[in-house]
């Protein structure tokens, strides 16, 4: 259990490999991009459940 140390934990952290540039920009777009889809999925399953709910009377 070397890396649950200080020095195991810096080491670690010097072995990220943060990115850069255009493949920043392409993640964060990315992460965006299927964030908004599934927030708009889940409102289009709540608003579908709840015109189903008001049919049947509930």
């Amino acid at each position: 259990m070397k890396w649950f140390t200080i020095d195991g934990i810096r080491t670690e952290i010097e072995r990220i490999r943060w990115s850069h540039g255009k493949e920043f920009t392409t993640s964060i777009s990315d992460v965006l991009t299927f964030t908004v889809a599934f927030g708009a999925f889940y409102m289009l399953c709540d608003l579908v459940i709840a015109q189903l709910l008001k049919v049947i009377g509930a």
